[in-house]
């Protein structure tokens, strides 16, 4: 019992990702038990249901008739007739299994070549030698093999075809590479789900399975695998690049040694089976899964996160949510603020103007240092402090400042309420004119009544002719009227 317990708790802890490769894998293991093994069972089956045949006929007619020329039916000769039976059926039909049909076909082939079937190619003019006999055997077993799906998913590197390099991973070579697949795949699972998300891993294992066979191909074709004859199935590209991307991590550092000794591990493991249980094709196969390999090590560092879903981010954001202190001091102080405001409205609604000015001059202060102040809301609040029946005492410098701190913070409308209030009662001409050719500025620029903002501008250099607020305003009403 604590064994299953361990073995449920085991498996309720795993991934999406873990279960889908599960399935990747009792696929393959169903697809190769069926399509290898299958023929296999049908034609036993066919030979018992023969066999009860003759069991049949045997106690009906059969021994009964050597019983009438005075034979013995006895458990020898029962065996004799039943073998002799098995072959002339045999020789009439054909054997289920692909395996011994195409030595079948070689035998009758040669056969047919011997007894005068080569003589049909000296009539066409073709001299029917071993070359043209080889030809024409290859052809005829081709003929055959491809109505067979087990030879159409292996990947031919000779003739390949598109159905063999998008699905040749349904089969292995033997069941030790099987398994060794299978655990390497159910090993990386929650790692590139966590990594690549979902779907991105799964995307990656099979994109880089096939762009491997497409490189394999590409391979065979060269002078030093000239000679491969042979198929390759199996995942081993896609394998190799997904053990390399779980190897480093986005910030480009290696990963845990937990990772990458048993990545690399199941990697090495795999190219030994490659080496001493195969041969030919898979030398090829080893060089490039090594080179996969490492091109996922630095897939693993430029691939970028996968975007979370609206549902995974209103879940983190619960979670934040619910994990944050219960005091922060950001909030905090925003309340402060919120408070502040509006205990300077209630007094202002009873006549206390004086501690109205002092709340909402600090209120005020405190909203236009917020990163996150929202337009709408400012604009509000300044349209209510700037109105005239609002007896507060607030200097016109500190309209100013308050006016430039909006502008800053690209809250252009309350800028230009407060740039305004500071007008009324400022006795500088400097502060004044600084003034002026903000509010001139932001019409402008901003396309808020433009006009008046030019005459704004012109109030500056009417008042001084010379410095930087004069240059400035004369190069805003220059470009200004040349594109009006």
């Amino acid at each position: 019992m604590p064994v299953l317990k361990k073995i449920q708790v085991f498996f309720k802890q795993q991934s999406l990702t873990f279960y889908i490769f599960l399935g990747i894998s009792f696929l393959i293991l169903c697809m190769q038990a069926i399509l290898e093994y299958g023929p296999s069972w049908q034609e036993s089956r066919r030979l018992s249901h023969q066999k009860s045949l003759f069991q049949e006929y045997w106690e009906q007619e059969g021994a009964a008739k050597f019983q009438a020329v005075g034979l013995s039916p006895t458990n020898e000769l029962y065996n004799e007739e039943l073998n002799a039976y098995l072959n002339k059926y045999k020789e009439k039909n054909p054997s289920l299994v692909p395996e011994k049909r195409i030595q079948e076909m070689k035998i009758e082939f040669r056969e047919w070549w011997e007894t005068g079937g080569s003589k049909s190619f000296a009539v066409q003019n073709m001299v029917p030698d071993k070359k043209l006999y080889q030809k024409e055997e290859t052809k005829l077993i081709k003929s055959y093999t491809d109505t067979k799906l087990i030879y159409r998913l292996k990947l031919n590197t000779n003739e390949p075809e598109i159905s063999q390099v998008l699905f040749q991973w349904l089969l292995f070579p033997n069941l030790w590479i099987f398994l060794l697949q299978s655990v390497s795949l159910l090993f990386v699972a929650n790692f590139i789900e966590n990594r690549f998300g979902k779907c991105i891993g799964i995307l990656l294992l099979f994109a880089s399975q096939i762009l491997g066979n497409v490189f394999l191909l590409g391979l065979s074709q060269t002078s030093f695998f000239a000679n491969n004859n042979e198929s390759y199935v199996g995942l081993a590209f896609g394998i190799a690049f997904i053990l390399g991307c779980i190897c480093r991590n986005y910030a480009g550092k290696m990963a845990e040694k937990t990772i990458l000794i048993p990545a690399s591990i199941l990697l090495l493991f795999g190219l030994l089976l490659y080496w001493f249980t195969c041969s030919k094709i898979y030398v090829a196969v080893i060089i490039l899964s090594i080179v996969f390999f490492i091109g996922g090590t630095f897939a693993g560092k430029y691939i970028p996160f996968p975007k979370k879903s609206k549902k995974e981010s209103e879940r983190e954001k619960k979670l934040e949510k619910a994990n944050a202190p219960k005091q922060n001091f950001a909030e905090q102080k925003k309340k402060n603020t919120r408070a502040k405001l509006d205990e300077g409205f209630s007094c202002a609604m009873r006549g206390d103007f004086t501690l109205a000015g002092k709340y909402l001059g600090e209120a005020m202060h405190s909203l236009l240092l917020e990163a996150d102040v929202d337009q709408e809301t400012i604009t509000d609040i300044a349209k209510k402090i700037v109105n005239p029946s609002l007896y507060i005492e607030i200097s016109s410098i500190q309209w100013l400042e308050w006016g430039t701190s909006a502008y800053q913070k690209k809250l252009y409308e309350a800028a230009i309420l407060f740039l305004e209030k500071s007008l009324v009662s400022e006795k500088d001409e400097r502060m004044a004119r600084k003034a002026l050719f903000l509010i001139g500025e932001i019409r402008v620029s901003q396309s808020m009544i433009p006009e008046e903002g030019i005459k704004r501008l012109e109030k500056v250099i009417e008042l001084n002719n010379t410095d930087i607020f004069a240059i400035q305003a004369k190069k805003i009403i220059q470009k200004f009227n040349s594109t009006n």
